[in-house]
């Protein structure tokens, strides 16, 4: 699985001469097949909001290394969490193949910076800086200038040296990181000195906060560092006296990244490097260090893109030093979109036509989401994070990375070297191989959840005894179409119903009823686990959001003041339409012809008020449909016809169909009487039976026929009959609204009310065809502005990638 496996074990084998590599390789493979890694991407309309605005989000699961479509969870949990660790909303999203689309209303919220936070039920297994998160701004008339946050001034120093460890007498590399009790980085200015007070060397951090400098560490001497000229004092970890020094360079060529491992006399003449990617083994070798230093180099062409964990482990295959590192392969997608017009008129229609490629030119088949912005109202720059960014960076990194996307798409080469340093400080582990190699995994808490699982007991309503082996019944329906399914209760009454789908707030049931013999039990009652579910902590890490001014704050007030207005008309006025009349015209043959032979019938809704709780069909055709009778007893009870004639072939069983379809006896008698809707008795003539015996008609006996309820009328059955044991189920999914999108008719339209909207069109479920292709039309708004384009999504085989265009609306 995900280039292990059997190439795994034999690469381990042939670099060490031995099994012992083995335990090393089942451990990952055991840990990527039964601990897969589940990441959630969000993309959302725009960076920030007004409030009692709507909130619209394209969700995006992915599995594995190749960051496929999920194929295990397939509902999320989004939530709206204030400064104060406070939950504002929870939303349960289904997610089909991986995709889903959602949405947050934002009432009546005061301004600050908020978190969205996204995760599954496996997810909760592992750390929770796996959860997709990310911070908006939610801005208020009333306290608009308070998303304004000061920083705080004092600073702190983080230490990283390169490989993990400082080495007494090997030259090493340090990264530095300034950063505010936000956890932001900041400029500054460092010193670093000995214990003595003596000036080793000074260096300057970047935008991010880091910097990095290259020392040697003196035998029992100790170092510290100064910042911005303070007295305040930072000590450097203490250096080791044996180890393991690692020195990577990504950018030694373009074909390798060469690596250098240095250490102090050691006696050590083996190690070995390992290199994976999101758990995939992507470089092992070999390493000759009867030198007490090695240089290797790891071919580029085989390595992924994204970050990659290069493992140094020693003789015994235990790990002695590590370091992250980045490589982008030429593999990202190229996405083309296309306008019918360089410039558009206001309410105006667009036609965008979508070509996504790979890097070699074949058509991509993905799923995809858009969002046409006006770029003069939202500054889209703020905070700025894509599906690329995300699965390739961000999502496998601990910690706040400040503007992403600029270390991929244009500029990107310049940006390399901060990219490594950000490797350097911001790196956090899955999993660590000493725990793998002690067969010590992760704890599993949460199961896959797959549909919504319902549980609780079946009691009897007369005195609340556990029922065995009843059934319950879940009677709803779900987009548009009727939900049917059942189980039966365990010992002690216990029942769990898995894979259900519904939405909160719509009506579905579950219903109990008596199975088998029991026949003095006449009610039951479903008892519903209602213990409230447990939920992660809200507490999430708080990233102060920068850049936002005044003016951009007071304008985007205004024009969404304005737009909230416009907005409730438009809607009243666009979503209003007269479907007329529809009449349905047929003819339908009548039953009694469709044998021609003698005939009755009987409709259960006529007697089920008075069958008990379990009653099958069988039961009750017995006496009320002429001439139908049963012979056998318990599960050998069967029907039979019987006939006032002089045959000598009376009391014969009767062909059984069920919807026209023919049906054993043991199916019948699992038949529930509620299910069906009528019985019919077709009863040979004296002609019949007599043709019949000659030639060995199959229906000689009869036909006796079942006509089953459709899903629709089971659900209309149990809202009419009301039963006192059926209950409403709790923890539905949330129902996603429609995007609201005016469409006009012409340039110069009949409604004449302002259109000043920020967000022009959202497009959550875009899908490519086998020619990479895809289009939609929209309409503009009023106001001349620039309209930004901004396409997100992944293909098939799991690469993600990004469009952006804009356009001119001038009057």
């Amino acid at each position: 699985m995900y280039r292990l496996g059997l190439f795994l074990i034999l690469i381990f084998t042939s670099i060490s001469g031995h099994q012992s590599a083995n335990p090393l390789a089942k451990a990952l493979d055991k840990f990527n097949r039964e601990y897969p890694q589940e990441k959630i991407y969000l993309h959302f309309d725009k960076p920030y909001y007004y409030t009692n605005e709507d909130l619209w989000f394209k969700a995006y699961l992915v599995a594995g290394p190749d960051h496929l479509p999920s194929p295990y969870s397939d509902i999320i949990y989004a939530e709206l969490i204030d400064e104060n660790d406070q939950l504002v909303l929870r939303h349960k999203i289904l997610v089909k193949n991986g995709f889903g689309r959602g949405d947050l209303e934002l009432p009546g919220l005061a301004s600050g910076n908020y978190t969205i936070r996204a995760y599954t039920h496996w997810m909760r297994n592992f750390d929770a800086a796996f959860f997709f998160q990310k911070e908006i701004a939610i801005i208020s008339p009333i306290d608009g200038n308070s998303l304004q946050k000061e920083l705080s001034d004092s600073l702190a120093l983080d230490f990283y040296p390169e490989g993990g460890d400082l080495i007494t007498g090997v030259s090493s590399r340090v990264a530095v990181k300034a950063s505010s009790v936000e956890q932001i980085g900041a400029d500054a200015v460092i010193r670093l000195l000995d214990d003595q007070g003596n000036l080793i060397t000074i260096l300057k951090t970047n935008e991010d906060g880091i910097g990095s400098t290259v020392f040697t560490p003196q035998p029992h001497q100790s170092y510290y560092a100064t910042i911005n000229g303070s007295l305040s004092q930072f000590e450097l970890p203490q250096a080791k006296s044996n180890g393991y020094s690692l020195n990577v360079n990504p950018f030694h060529s373009s074909d390798f990244v060469k690596v250098r491992v240095s250490a102090p006399e050691t006696g050590v003449h083996r190690l070995y490097a390992i290199v994976q990617t999101r758990g995939a083994v992507t470089y092992a070798s070999q390493i000759d260090f009867s030198e007490n230093t090695a240089i290797i180099s790891i071919p580029k062409k085989d390595l992924m893109t994204g970050i990659s964990q290069l493992t140094i482990f020693n003789e015994n295959w235990q790990p002695e030093a590590e370091r992250l590192f980045f490589h982008q392969a030429n593999d990202l997608l190229n996405i083309d979109i296309q306008t019918d017009a360089t410039d558009y008129v206001p309410r105006d229609s667009v036609v965008l036509s979508i070509k996504v490629t790979t890097a070699n030119g074949k058509p991509v088949q993905g799923s995809f989401s858009l969002s046409a912005i006006d770029a003069e109202q939202i500054d889209a720059s703020l905070n700025e994070e894509s599906i690329l960014t995300n699965l390739l960076l961000t999502s496998d990194l601990k910690g706040h990375i400040n503007n992403p996307s600029r270390f991929f798409g244009k500029g990107a080469t310049e940006q390399t070297e901060k990219l490594d340093l950000i490797m350097m400080t911001h790196g956090w582990r899955r999993f660590a191989w000493k725990d793998l190699l002690a067969d010590q995994y992760p704890e599993i808490n949460y199961g896959v959840e797959q549909g919504i699982s319902i549980q609780g007991r079946l009691l009897t309503a007369e005195n609340g005894e556990p029922l065995k082996g009843g059934s319950i019944s879940h009677i709803g329906s779900f987009e548009g179409k009727p939900s049917i399914a059942g189980t039966q209760s365990l010992k002690d009454g216990f029942f769990i119903m898995g894979k259900l789908y519904f939405y909160e707030n719509e009506e579905n049931y579950l219903k109990g009823e008596v199975m088998g013999r029991r026949r003095k039990v006449r009610e039951v009652f479903v008892e519903i686990d209602t213990t409230a579910r447990e939920y992660p902590s809200p507490t999430v890490r708080k990233i102060p959001l920068q850049g936002q001014s005044t003016g951009v704050i007071e304008d985007h007030i205004e024009k969404s003041i304005e737009r909230q207005e416009a907005l409730i008309k438009f809607e009243f006025a666009e979503k209003a339409r007269d479907l007329g009349e529809v009449v349905v015209e047929g003819t339908r043959a009548e039953d009694s012809e469709k044998f021609g032979q003698q005939y009755s019938a009987l409709d259960f809704d006529d007697y089920l008020k008075f069958t008990q709780n379990g009653e099958n069909a069988l039961q009750l055709v017995n006496g009320r449909l002429p001439n139908v009778q049963m012979r056998g007893h318990g599960v050998s009870w069967q029907p039979i016809l019987t006939y006032n004639t002089t045959i000598r072939a009376p009391n014969l069983n009767p062909l059984v169909l069920l919807d026209g379809m023919p049906i054993t006896f043991a199916q019948l008698r699992a038949l529930p009487a509620a299910r069906i809707k009528k019985a019919e008795v077709y009863r040979g003539t004296k002609q019949l039976l007599e043709a019949g015996r000659e030639a060995g008609d199959v229906m000689r006996g009869g036909v006796l026929e079942f006509t089953s309820r459709t899903d629709e009328e089971m659900l209309e059955y149990y809202k009419r009959i009301g039963s006192n044991n059926a209950k409403t189920l709790p923890g539905g999914l949330y129902k996603t609204r429609e995007f609201f999108a005016p469409r006009y008719i012409s340039s110069t339209p009949q409604n004449p009310l302002p259109d000043k909207r920020m967000v022009i069109h959202w497009a959550p479920m875009i899908e490519t065809n086998t020619d990479g292709e895809a289009s939609l039309t929209f309409f503009n708004g009023d106001l001349e502005t620039t309209i930004r384009i901004d396409l997100q999504g992944i293909s098939s085989d799991g690469s993600p990638g990004v469009g952006k265009t804009t356009y001119r609306v001038k009057k």
